[in-house]
């Protein structure tokens, strides 16, 4: 799953990305391309599962990072036809926004003065013009090529597009449309931004991070459209602690801070809480491993996720639940209690289960 971060010059993206994937890395150019990384995802439950089930490792679940150039870089591809940059952001299942709130002079601002509603403002009108300009190419060639083209186009796509042009117009994410399962289907083939799920991450300064409830609040209530989080991040402050080896030390500086969370971990909760992703757990002799999926996934489209062999030749899913498992302390006391049973393929996955698959290629 791609995580792409975004936002104005100087607002502090690289430093972000420096924390995420907890690898400081020398200044990193705006030459104009994207820049890759991992944030790993550290799931705790795989210390106990790794004991009961006696397997030789643990495999922590994991994003794909990408730190792309300043914004308008990326507005101006959509509207060049250069796609490069354009196409790596749109492949993004999930967009993180970062916003200036710190006052360090020696940076340079990209607006005048701090304003970081101000600057997510003018980040949304950004990913506004960038769906417009996709909208309007699409609605050009459409009116262009009916004539010549049979089956240009799917049925009730011009309609869907003149919706989405409207509500652009009115400076309104596509992400407030309420579309049934043929018109989201049919969307989803565009990549559109302001349709993904967003995290808006405000960069506040070492003295701020005790009103950390205050921009979220703030935030909340100036931007209240769909699929959309906010939270706030010292990330000069997050930065420099990378540069501590002691776990200790850095947990003690963190409380001398205020700091109630480490940012890897709060952003990988608001990943999984914006784009409604679950994770479920596998135990075998090699490894016990965290899966992430979206919610509502059937088991044979998870068991995919692991192997494709696995959903082509799906049997039987053998499920029990991780809380089910420190309950009753092991694996034979849960079966003693009836805990494991066998699902089918069409069975929604939970949030915990611990699932082990049956398949035959």
């Amino acid at each position: 799953m791609q995580i792409g971060i975004i936002g104005l010059k100087n607002a502090g993206k690289s430093t972000l990305f420096d924390i995420l994937s907890s690898h400081i890395s020398a200044a990193y150019e705006q030459s104009g391309t994207s820049r890759h990384g991992v944030m790993a995802v550290e799931d705790e439950r795989l210390d106990f599962l790794q004991k009961c089930f006696e397997t030789k490792n643990r495999v922590h679940p994991s994003f794909e990072l990408l730190d792309f150039p300043p914004l308008g870089m990326i507005k101006n591809s959509a509207e060049t036809g250069s796609t490069a940059i354009l196409e790596e952001v749109k492949n993004c299942d999930i967009l993180i926004q970062i916003v200036r709130q710190f006052t360090n002079p020696a940076v340079p601002f990209a607006q005048e003065g701090i304003d970081a509603l101000g600057e997510k403002s003018a980040l949304d009108a950004e990913l506004l013009l960038v769906d417009l300009a996709i909208v309007e190419n699409r609605i050009e060639r459409i009116e262009k090529m009916k004539h010549k083209v049979r089956d240009f186009y799917q049925p009730g796509e011009p309609e869907l597009l003149r919706r989405c042009r409207e509500t652009l117009e009115k400076e309104e994410p596509l992400s407030v449309l309420d579309l049934d399962t043929v018109n989201e289907k049919l969307l989803r083939g565009f990549q559109f931004l302001t349709i993904k799920p967003r995290i808006t991450i405000i960069n506040i300064d070492d003295g701020e991070i005790p009103n950390r409830g205050n921009w979220i609040t703030r935030f909340e209530e100036h931007f209240p459209a769909q699929k959309q989080t906010f939270d706030a991040i010292s990330c000069q402050e997050e930065r420099e602690l990378l540069t501590l080896e002691d776990d200790d030390e850095r947990d003690e500086f963190r409380k001398e801070l205020g700091i109630e969370i480490h940012a890897v971990k709060l952003v990988a909760e608001l990943l999984m809480k914006t784009a409604n992703l679950i994770q479920f757990l596998t135990a075998a002799k090699a490894a016990a491993q965290s899966w992430i999926i979206p919610a509502g996934m059937s088991a044979q489209k998870a068991a995919g996720t692991i192997h494709t062999d696995m959903e082509r030749g799906f049997i039987r899913a053998e499920v029990v639940s991780y809380d089910e498992l420190v309950r009753y302390g092991n694996v034979a006391k849960c079966r003693e209690k009836g805990c494991f049973r066998l699902e089918g393929k069409e069975y929604i996955v939970q949030e915990g289960d611990v699932i082990h698959f049956r398949f035959n290629v």
